[in-house]
C-alpha cells in the first residue's frame, strides 16, 4: 500500500488518515479514541472481525478501514449508516463496472459470492459510530472461492487506497441524500427470498421499513421485523 497516497487522497477529503499495523482497524478505532472524520487503515487484518464471533478473512491485498463519525448510537441511527455503508461501496463497485447486490443489512454480493462486510458499532465514550468496512481487491481468498470473490478475480486491477479514496467519497455524498432508502431496496437482493430467522422459525423476507429494518412474514401471515441479521438465506454457509 502506497501510505503517501492514501494519507493525501483522504485529507483532499477533509479525512486524517490512521495506519495501523497488521491487525484489526475496528478493534484499534475503538481502543484509540481520536478526533471525529478518522479512517483507520490496515493493509492487512490477521484479526479482522465480522459481526458477533464471526471472523472476516483480510490478507493483504484487500482495502481494510474503519471509519470514525460523529453521530448518536440510537438503533435507527446504527442502521441508517449500515445501508449507507452498503450503498458507498456499491457506488464504488458501479464505477469499475462491478454489479453488486446488498444482502441485508450491509453484506454485498456480485452473484451468489461476497465481495464486501461491514460491522458497525458505537462508541459511547466518544458518541460516535464506527463503521468498519473491509473489501476484496487483490486479497488472495485462501480457499473461500466458492463463497467469496475479489476484484482481482472479476478482472479489475487497481489499488486499495485508490478503492478506499473512493469508498470514503461516495459515503460523504450518500451522507447527504434523504431518499437513500429507494435506492438501497432497488439493490437489496434479500427481498423475496426464504430465510431462517435467528430462532430458527422460516420466514420470507419482504420489504425494508422506514427505518431500514427487515420487515419478513413467517407462516400464517404474520410479519416480523427483523433487527438482527443473524439468519441465513439459500446459498449461505452454516458457518
Amino acid at each position: 500500500m502506497n501510505r503517501t497516497a492514501i494519507e493525501h487522497m483522504l485529507r483532499e477529503i477533509g479525512l486524517r488518515c490512521v495506519i495501523i499495523e497488521p491487525g484489526s482497524t475496528q478493534s484499534y478505532a475503538r481502543a484509540n479514541p481520536v478526533a471525529i472524520d478518522t479512517v483507520f487503515v490496515a493493509e492487512s487484518q490477521p484479526n479482522g472481525r465480522g459481526r458477533g464471533t464471526k471472523h472476516f478473512v483480510s490478507n493483504p491485498g484487500g482495502a481494510y478501514c474503519s471509519i470514525v463519525l460523529k453521530r448518536s448510537g440510537t438503533p435507527r441511527e446504527m442502521m441508517r449508516y449500515a445501508l449507507l455503508g452498503a450503498l458507498a461501496v456499491i457506488d464504488v463497485l458501479d464505477g469499475y463496472g462491478i454489479a453488486g447486490g446488498i444482502k441485508w443489512p450491509n453484506d454485498i454480493k456480485v452473484g451468489d459470492k461476497k465481495i464486501s462486510g461491514m460491522l458497525t458499532e458505537y462508541d459511547a465514550s466518544a458518541n460516535s459510530v464506527i463503521l468498519g468496512i473491509g473489501i476484496n481487491v487483490n486479497n488472495a481468498l485462501n480457499g473461500v472461492e466458492e463463497i467469496a470473490v475479489s476484484m482481482r478475480a472479476l478482472g479489475i486491477r487497481t489499488a486499495p487506497e485508490e478503492v478506499i479514496a473512493k469508498l470514503c467519497v461516495a459515503l460523504q455524498a450518500r451522507e447527504t441524500c434523504d431518499d437513500y432508502l429507494k435506492d438501497y431496496r432497488a439493490r437489496c437482493v434479500t427481498l423475496g427470498l426464504p430465510i431462517v430467522l435467528e430462532d430458527g422459525t422460516p420466514a420470507v423476507a419482504k420489504e425494508i421499513d422506514a427505518g431500514g429494518f427487515l420487515i419478513a412474514e413467517v407462516e400464517g401471515g404474520k410479519r416480523v421485523t427483523v433487527a438482527n441479521p443473524g439468519f441465513l438465506s439459500p446459498g449461505d454457509p452454516v458457518n
